[in-house]
């Protein structure tokens, strides 16, 4: 059997056991595993959608909330209303600390208050800010305008109280590497800058957090491209995907998709668009530029992608507990348009949830029916030197019918290749096929209305014939 690597683009379609397509499918711990079709989870905003999540309630709730160009927004009923009104063409980024829901666009930071549904203004005249994290009881803010290259926090336990000096409220400036491009946070701070890493470790009074520089080469690129899961922190580099794990710097796209990515994209095209996101239900983390998702399963070290027209942004969050007034509201053509069952997850409110991002909606992978998912194998040489004789393939993975593979075969690693396919699947999971060639290679695609769990990998009959 022939399992299946991970997708790796990077690299020559001969040589190696990685995939050259992994369209439309999870990587998992062991092979792919299939995603369904889009649904929307929320209605439409008023304005497009550039930021926003979910967050826990005190009070065993959640709340969704959204920025746009024209301000805040929170989510409730089937319903988006306007919580605070603020100018803004740049990204939204949210934090909770406690009852509050602090976010940050270029300008000055606002706040819901999730005990009493309302937005507005964050107190105590915090600095203008495009990123934000939580570190211990503190918030840390970036992005000022006037002092790029600077942090600033809060005092303990207060939100409200940025006044340097006050408590334990204050600012450091970052000597060298220049601009602040990210934060994350947890038990310490992970300040980013274009071309360095810097964590900041609480020591109480009077320094409050000292610097260590841990890299002063690879850095973040942009605030966006981060997600973090626990001490991993996530994000795309200047040198490709990294993650960054307690002090660790593990180059994770280095030889797969790296290359990929950076010829598919300019470095501004990056900033202004990428997005990331942690599945809260499998270890896999999801990057989002237009109409593409880039998966990444850290625990088995795999790629795939997703391609969909119409996807802007990805994050997460729980989903909201909709009601047959939310359901009359997302489908007015009634029941027999709701693409889901009423035992579907998206139903189980408070779920943790993937949400898919299209301009102005949240959507989640909860269709009846699957994405059609394409694999395709780097060209391999079963018999060096022989031609083979290809009598049959094996899919190792629970699909049935509906599942078609190409075989593609050639004399030389150059030549066009000649393509023979099948889809008929028979009793014993035996899929015949006719095909002869030096060079092989597969390809599985499924369609959008055959259910299957999981494909491993391959198994191939054929025999040494003889030189081309």
């Amino acid at each position: 059997m022939a399992e299946f690597g991970s997708w790796t683009p990077d690299l020559p379609e001969f040589g190696h056991t990685g995939l050259v397509t992994a369209k439309n499918v999870y990587p998992g711990q062991l092979g792919y595993e299939p995603l369904r079709e889009l649904v929307a989870v929320t209605g439409a905003l008023p304005e497009l959608w550039r930021g926003g999540s979910a967050f826990d309630d005190l009070v065993g709730g959640n709340v969704l909330v959204a920025g746009t160009n024209a301000g805040l927004y929170s989510y409730a009923s089937g319903a988006w209303t306007l919580e605070h009104a603020t100018v803004t063409t740049q990204k939204w980024f949210f934090v909770q600390f406690g009852n509050n829901i602090i976010g940050v666009n270029g300008g000055a930071p606002v706040k819901f208050v999730m005990s009493t549904s309302t937005g507005g203004t964050l107190g105590g005249s915090p600095p203008t800010s495009s990123m934000a994290a939580i570190v211990r009881d503190q918030i840390f803010l970036a992005g000022n305008p006037a002092k790029l290259n600077a942090v600033r926090w809060c005092d303990v336990n207060n939100s409200e109280v940025w006044t340097i000096g006050t408590g334990q409220a204050d600012e450091q400036l970052i000597p060298d590497g220049g601009d602040v491009t990210g934060l994350a946070g947890g038990e310490y701070a992970v300040v980013f800058q274009k071309s360095g890493i810097n964590v900041f470790e609480y020591v109480g009074t009077p320094l409050i957090y000292t610097r260590r520089k841990v890299s002063d080469s690879i850095g973040c690129v942009t605030h966006g491209s981060i997600a973090q899961a626990g001490k991993m922190v996530f994000f795309y580099s200047n040198r490709g995907f990294y993650l960054f794990n307690d002090g660790e710097l593990i180059p994770i796209g280095e030889g797969k998709v790296d290359r990929t990515f950076a010829n598919s994209y300019s470095t501004l095209t990056i900033e202004a668009n990428i997005t990331a996101a942690i599945d809260p239900n499998l270890k896999v983390v999801t990057w989002a530029m237009p109409d593409r998702l880039l998966h990444y399963n850290w625990a088995a070290d795999k790629w795939s992608e997703t391609s969909l027209s119409g996807i802007t942004a990805i994050t997460s969050g729980r989903t909201g507990y909709i009601t047959l007034g939310d359901l009359a509201a997302l489908y007015p053509g009634g029941n027999d348009t709701v693409p889901f069952g009423t035992d579907d997850p998206l139903f189980q409110g408070g779920d943790p949830t993937l949400f898919v991002v299209k301009t102005d909606t949240l959507n989640a992978f909860g269709g009846t029916n699957y994405l059609p998912a394409n694999i395709r194998t780097a060209k391999m040489e079963p018999f060096t030197g022989l031609d083979a004789h290809v009598r049959g393939v094996r899919i190792i993975g629970d699909v049935g019918d509906g599942v078609t593979v190409h075989v593609d075969c050639a004399a030389r690693l150059n030549d066009n290749m000649t393509r023979v396919s099948t889809s008929d699947l028979r009793a014993n999971g035996d899929l015949p096929v006719l095909a002869r060639g030096r060079f092989i290679q597969h390809e599985i695609a499924t369609t959008e209305d055959m259910s299957w769990r999981y494909i491993i990998g391959l198994d191939v009959e054929g025999t040494p014939g003889g030189r081309l």
